[in-house]
């Protein structure tokens, strides 16, 4: 009956009834976290799994990027050149 009062302790041991009480609670208490515990679990699976497929798309985006050849812009013209310079 870890977490409960002294008192309350006391009265389980004199008065096993008492105790009785707590059980439903106690079992309750302990799917529930057990429960909470597996939800967890689960969404961080799901998680791992998205990140690395998200992960698996970049690396492919960026190796089609750098295959491609980029475009190559003509030098600049005069007209340019002043407009830079003003």
């Amino acid at each position: 009956m870890a977490g409960y009062s002294f008192t309350a302790q006391l009265r389980a041991s004199l008065n096993p009834s008492f105790y009785h009480e707590f059980i439903p609670v106690i079992i309750g208490i302990k799917v529930y976290q057990e429960h909470v515990y597996f939800r967890r679990q689960k969404l961080k699976q799901k998680t791992k799994s998205k990140v690395k497929d998200i992960a698996g798309e970049l690396i492919a985006l960026y190796a089609k990027r750098r295959e491609q050849e980029g475009f190559t812009f003509s030098p600049d013209t005069y007209l340019q050149r002043e407009l830079e310079a003003s």
